[in-house]
């Protein structure tokens, strides 16, 4: 793992459906990269990857919980 990287050490979370990519591929990426993934938004956060909530019928293009955290 590469020290320098941009995610080495953080903590990152994901929400929303992300278009161009597989939220697994993703995670992975940010992995490699030295990344720590977490389930859900804490103090610990560093990083919200933010996808698309508009296919969510409940959120409506409205922010998750996650997004308000």
């Amino acid at each position: 793992m590469n020290k320098d990287s941009f995610f080495y050490g953080k903590h990152v979370v994901f929400t929303g459906k992300l278009e161009r990519m597989v939220r697994r591929d993703a995670m992975q990426i940010v992995v490699n990269l030295g990344g720590i993934l977490d389930n859900s938004v804490n103090r610990k956060t560093n990083y919200l990857i933010l996808g698309d909530n508009d296919y969510n019928a409940i959120l409506k293009g409205k922010k998750s919980s996650k997004h308000k955290k």
